[in-house]
C-alpha cells in the first residue's frame, strides 16, 4: 500500500497499490456509457476539467502572445527573441505542465468513477517526476514503433493505454506504471483499438456538433467529451483492475 502523501506530487513513489481483484468483464460501449452519465449526472465535472486544460495551456497561450507582440515590433531581432522564447515555454514549461496536469486528470476521474470526492486540487497531485519520464519512455518506444512498419507502435500505444491512470492510482515509478499498464491490458488489446475509434468518433461528433452552434458551442461540446471520454477510461481501468466502478448519484 503507498503511504506516500498525496498532496506532495514531487515526492519519490513508493509501494503500488494492489489490484481489487480479477478482470472484471467490460465493453467499449459499456464504458462510453458509463462516462456520458457520469457528465449528465455531474457538469461541474466538465467545467473542472476544461479549466484544468486551460491551465496545462496556458504557458504555450502566453508564449505565443509574446511571439506575435514581438513580430508586430518590425525589428527582427524582437521576432526572433519572442519566437525563442515562445518554443521555450511550451517545451520547458507547458509541454511538462500538460503531462503532469493529464495525469492529474486521469487522477481526478477514477475518483470521479470510484464514487469518492474529488476537487480541482486532484488535478495537481499526481507524482510530477514519474509522468514525465513514463511519458518519455512511452514516447520512446512509439517513435521506433513506427519505423517497424507502424503495428507495433499502434500495439504499444494500445497496451499501454491507460499508463496515466495506472501511475496516478498506485503512484508507481516511470517504468514500473508501464510495465503494470502492459500487463493490465494484456488481453484487451483489441477492445481497447475500438474504444479508441468510438472515442474518436464522439469527439469528431461533438466538435462538428459545436461548430453548428454558432462555433462557440465547441467551447461546451469538446469540454464534455474530453470529460466523457476520460471518466469513459477510468471505468476501464477499475474494470480491468478487478474493480466495479459507481455510477455517480
Amino acid at each position: 500500500m503507498d503511504n506516500s502523501d498525496p498532496r506532495n506530487p514531487f515526492e519519490a513513489p513508493q509501494a503500488a497499490m494492489p489490484g481489487g481483484g480479477p478482470t472484471r468483464p467490460w465493453s467499449p460501449v459499456g464504458a462510453l456509457s458509463f462516462g456520458w452519465n457520469a457528465i449528465v449526472r455531474d457538469p461541474l465535472s466538465v467545467l473542472l476539467i476544461f479549466v484544468a486544460q486551460l491551465v496545462a495551456a496556458a504557458p504555450a497561450i502566453c508564449g505565443a502572445l509574446v511571439a506575435v507582440l514581438a513580430a508586430q515590433t518590425g525589428d527582427d531581432t524582437v521576432a526572433a527573441l519572442g519566437i525563442v522564447l515562445y518554443i521555450a515555454s511550451v517545451v520547458l514549461v507547458g509541454l511538462p505542465l500538460s503531462l503532469w496536469v493529464a495525469a492529474g486528470t486521469a487522477r481526478y476521474s477514477l475518483l470521479k468513477a470510484r464514487g469518492q470526492r474529488a476537487d480541482f486540487a486532484d488535478f495537481f497531485r499526481a507524482p510530477f517526476w514519474s509522468a514525465l519520464g513514463a511519458a518519455l519512455l512511452m514516447g520512446v518506444g512509439i517513435f521506433f514503433g513506427v519505423f517497424l512498419c507502424i503495428v507495433p507502435a499502434v500495439i504499444l500505444a494500445l497496451g499501454l493505454y491507460v499508463w496515466q491512470f495506472v501511475l496516478a492510482d498506485r503512484r508507481t515509478g516511470p517504468l514500473e506504471s508501464l510495465v503494470q499498464c502492459w500487463k493490465l491490458t494484456s488481453g484487451h488489446k483489441l477492445e481497447l483499438l475500438v474504444f479508441v475509434l468510438l472515442a474518436c468518433l464522439v469527439s469528431f461528433a461533438a466538435t462538428v456538433a459545436g461548430l453548428l452552434m454558432c462555433l462557440v458551442g465547441v467551447l461546451v461540446t469538446a469540454p464534455a467529451a474530453f470529460a466523457l471520454i476520460s471518466i469513459a477510461t477510468a471505468y476501464i481501468y477499475l474494470r480491468l483492475n478487478g474493480e466495479a466502478p459507481v455510477e455517480v448519484a
